[in-house]
This record gives structure tokens, C-alpha cells and sequence, in this order.
């Protein structure tokens, strides 16, 4: 099993230089995290600490918070300049909107939207809450590889999953276990694949 980091709470207390980045990076690459996702919603952040990952030698990955109250379209476009030129492995589409219902549709156009740009391997993050209550547990998109939410044991166990399972999936790509840990310093997600 491989650790990986979301680092998307930013910088934490702050802004840092590159240099400093990609020393946060290597330092999480020593402890074992060889994959980083970061969220989109800051494009420079993004682009900062997938820079410093990959820099560092570590897989790199992205996520886009989908906000289906806002232009699809300009989101995707803004995650696709969030990571520019990077080399991401996997851009995640996420289903944890607490607003009004998802519909079917959208999570569609967004997809869409996203393998017409430069993420030709998304996947969709969520947890079974939320796929139940904004996607009526729809196994439409089990094609797609999982980041599951699934926060208790780190392994991703067979027990664990068939009391969870949902959306028609076999099993989660990705399990993200804990929240806002401290790894050298970065105030990170952990997560196991």
C-alpha cells in the first residue's frame, strides 16, 4: 500500500518561497508519500505545490471542487491553467457540494468538459453520504476511478468497503483516512492507494 497527501488547505500559516515547497516536498517524500494531489481552487497555489511534488519525485495529481451553482466550463478551464504544463497523472472531479441537488447532467457536462482539455485520466472523489444524497447512488459513473472519503481504519479492507459500498463501484482507487494532519509542517489530508 502507497501513501499519498492532499495538500489542498494551502499553505499553512502561509505563503512560502519555491524553494521551501520543494523542501516540504522531498522531506513527505522521505516519509513515504509518493503521490500529491492539490486542489484547483487557488491556481497559483496548485501550480506551486505540484511543481514542488513533482520537483521532488513524487506522483502528481489534481482535484477540480466542482460548484454546480457556478460556469462548468470556466471551471475546468481554470483548474486546466491551475496546473498548466505539470504532468498530473489524474484530475478528480468532486461530488460534495452541499447546495442545491446534483443532477445527473451535471457531473456529465463537467466530465466532458474536463477530457476536452488536457485531463485525459479524470476520476470522481466523494463519500457515500454525499453520492447517496446528490447523486441517488447512480452506478452510471463507476467506469471512473474512486477517491473515496472513507475516514477511519488506513487500509482499504474488503470488510471496510462492503459496508460502504456504493455507486456501484468495486472498490476504491484511492482512500482518503484522515484530515488535517500535520506532515513536515503542511497541513495535509492522508490518504492510501
Amino acid at each position: 500500500m502507497k501513501k499519498a497527501i492532499d495538500v489542498s488547505n494551502f499553505w499553512l500559516p502561509g505563503p512560502v518561497s519555491d524553494d521551501e515547497a520543494l523542501r516540504l516536498m522531498q522531506e513527505a517524500k522521505r516519509q513515504g508519500y509518493s503521490r500529491v494531489i492539490a486542489g484547483t481552487q487557488i491556481p497559483s497555489v496548485c501550480f506551486q505545490q505540484l511543481q514542488a511534488a513533482y520537483r521532488a519525485g513524487q506522483e502528481i495529481q489534481a482535484y477540480l471542487q466542482l460548484n454546480p451553482t457556478q460556469d462548468l466550463h470556466t471551471q475546468v478551464l481554470e483548474a486546466d491553467r491551475a496546473v498548466d504544463t505539470l504532468p498530473i497523472s489524474r484530475l478528480w472531479v468532486t461530488v460534495e457540494w452541499r447546495g442545491p441537488e446534483y443532477l445527473l447532467a451535471v457531473l456529465t457536462s463537467a466530465l466532458a468538459d474536463c477530457r476536452r482539455t488536457s485531463f485525459p485520466y479524470l476520476g470522481i472523489y466523494t463519500n457515500t453520504s454525499n453520492w447517496a444524497r446528490h447523486m441517488s447512488d447512480t452506478a452510471i459513473f463507476r467506469s471512473y476511478p474512486l477517491w473515496w472519503a472513507g475516514y477511519g481504519n488506513s487500509a482499504l479492507d474488503a470488510h471496510e468497503w462492503r459496508g460502504a459500498g456504493f455507486g456501484g463501484w468495486w472498490r476504491p482507487s484511492m482512500k482518503q483516512w484522515l484530515q488535517n494532519v500535520d506532515v513536515v509542517g503542511m497541513n495535509c489530508d492522508q490518504n492510501v492507494y
